[in-house]
């Protein structure tokens, strides 16, 4: 977050950057504190930022075990994309909530095929935070 000095002259006010404040949180501590509840067979929750990169999300699975660098993945190279993902993402991004029930593809655990079922995901942004929280789950018939 940046770090502003706010002076008042006569005219206007100057904000004058004094310069930028982080935190670092490992992806480890994030993942503690995240619910997990069974969501059906296949269902499951993500975290994207304002950018529609994942922060948590099933597939986000690094090649290299003790990688330093973060992992960037986009929500749309996660999940097979369609354009109702598109659309889903764009909503995301502009920081809206929502649910949309949608017809896709999906790919079973083991990876080895891709089925097409219906899937309802609902986000809402994530208050206080750049990022969006994802819930993405296969409704039940009935």
């Amino acid at each position: 977050m940046p770090v502003f000095n706010l002076t008042a002259d006569a005219n206007s006010q100057t904000q004058l950057v004094l310069g930028v404040m982080g935190v670092d949180v490992a992806i480890n501590e994030i993942k503690k504190k995240t619910p997990t509840y069974r969501l059906g067979a296949n269902g499951y929750t993500y975290a994207i930022d304002q950018n529609g990169y994942l922060l948590l999300h099933p597939n986000l699975q690094p090649k290299i075990i003790n990688f330093r660098e973060p992992v960037t993945l986009d929500f749309l190279d996660a999940e097979l994309e369609d354009s109702k993902k598109e659309e889903i993402r764009r909503e995301m991004i502009d920081g809206k909530s929502g649910q949309q029930k949608i017809k896709t593809l999906i790919k079973s655990v083991d990876e080895r095929y891709i089925d097409e079922a219906m899937r309802t995901y609902t986000w809402t942004p994530v208050e206080g935070t750049d990022y969006r929280w994802v819930l993405s789950y296969q409704p039940s018939s009935g």
